[in-house]
């Protein structure tokens, strides 16, 4: 016999379980969006594009539309994200600038990058190389460091812009290793690997993936990696970690959703992303631009975050870096 405590408890319980149950049921019910921060062609709508590719397959027959939203160092597209309804139809493809470092960056944010997103899943880690003119240093990490240090200021590096990831990684290399190479801000990772191969500056922070062609016709030479591991399209390329103590970099993306986005409606999408990060198609498509799928909860992924925001304001803060919006 069912006690009356029992029976009120289900009761109260069913609720929610119907909630969950159509929740995870009836995502997505449209075309699902995925703004992008960047211009067509980098790294972030290239792994969009994959993932579009098969999104249908595990998202009951739903599209994935990649829009592209450049500018204000990817502020914008967070803002439209955080301001959109919260209903799993408007995503956010995250990374480290708008979703790390820009709450150190700018005076104001549309958004506040601590509580404007779910953070739902972490897609990817794209490795970083730290490439070098063959004429530096002897082409090795140890070289150009001694380099730098016998002539303080007298070495160039190169950014993608003020304020990015590869303006930051080079701040925090210059910080851990004890140098003062000097920053020379240009509009794009293109101008970068141009400025590097004519040796108009010595030395830079890339996605491998966009440098890897550049490293094996011998244009340039890649001292280090940013990350812990070598990276298996590099694989006699050091950590520059192994060298210069401390030192981690890479970029990554992720799925962010409205902060409104029901629980049970953000764990529906973290099972369809896992998903497409499980389909061998996907994970080839991502070798083959050096993307290191990564998956998991939407708990590591918001520890994770968290981790980068308080890494990446410090350096900012250590830098003296300061942008206007």
């Amino acid at each position: 016999m069912i006690s009356r405590r029992s029976l009120t408890a289900a009761l109260v319980a069913t609720p929610a379980l119907v909630r969950r149950g159509m929740a995870a049921a009836v995502w997505p019910e449209r075309p699902v969006r995925i703004l992008i921060p960047f211009a067509p062609g980098g790294a972030a709508d290239t792994l969009a594009r994959i993932l579009s590719e098969s999104f249908k397959d595990e998202a009951r027959g739903q599209p994935l539309i990649v829009e592209n939203r450049p500018g204000a160092g990817g502020t914008l597209a967070a803002a439209s994200t955080a301001q959109a309804a919260g209903d799993g139809h408007t995503l956010l493809m995250g990374d480290i600038g708008a979703n790390a470092v820009a709450g150190a960056l700018f005076p104001a944010l549309p958004y506040a990058i601590d509580k404007a997103f779910v953070h739902v899943i972490h897609l990817a880690n794209l490795p970083m190389a730290m490439i070098a003119h063959p004429s530096v240093g002897g082409g090795t990490l140890q070289g150009l460091i001694a380099a730098a240090k016998q002539k303080p200021g007298g070495l160039n590096y190169a950014s993608a812009g003020p304020g990015g990831a590869s303006h930051l990684m080079m701040e925090l290399f210059n910080r851990l290793a004890g140098v003062q190479i000097q920053h020379i801000p240009y509009r794009g990772g293109g101008p970068v690997l141009q400025a590097v191969l004519t040796n108009e500056v010595q030395v830079a922070f890339s996605t491998v993936s966009t440098t890897r062609p550049f490293i094996e016709s011998g244009g340039v030479r890649a001292i280090g990696v940013g990350g812990r591991h070598v990276v298996p399209t590099l694989p006699e390329v050091r950590p520059v970690a192994e060298t210069v103590a401390g030192f981690e970099a890479e970029t990554w993306h992720g799925i962010h959703a409205p902060a409104a986005t029901p629980p049970d409606m953000a764990a529906e999408i973290n099972r369809v992303f896992n998903a497409l990060l499980k389909r061998p198609e996907v994970l080839a498509r991502m070798e083959q631009q050096s993307a290191i799928a990564v998956g998991g909860s939407s708990e590591s992924y918001a520890a994770f975050v968290r981790g980068e925001i308080d890494k990446w304001s410090r350096v900012v803060r250590d830098s003296g870096i300061r942008m206007t919006n």
